[in-house]
């Protein structure tokens, strides 16, 4: 995370994703809590980002899907704590 971008790079069995997104293009961040059953997101806590819609288009490729609304979705998981990134 810098002042002007949130940058992402992902290395899992040498299959690599790296995009950025402006501050200025993310239009919305939430806190995806666990859902009772959901074991997934017990063990691995989710934080999404939504963009602003027709914007981010040249990250689209790291994004999970489109929402209602137009907006691309973007999840991020985690092994670590998220709380102090989130905040």
């Amino acid at each position: 995370m810098s002042p002007r971008v949130l940058a992402f790079y992902s290395n899992i069995f040498g299959h690599k994703t790296r995009f950025t997104l402006l501050w200025e293009d993310i239009e919305e961040i939430k806190d995806a809590t666990p859902v009772l059953g959901a074991v997934s997101t017990l063990l691995n806590p989710t934080i999404l980002v939504f963009t602003r819609k027709g914007r981010a288009m040249d990250a689209h490729h790291g994004a999970k899907n489109v929402d209602p609304k137009g907006r691309l979705k973007f999840q991020f998981q985690s092994f670590i704590r998220y709380k102090p990134a989130y905040r």
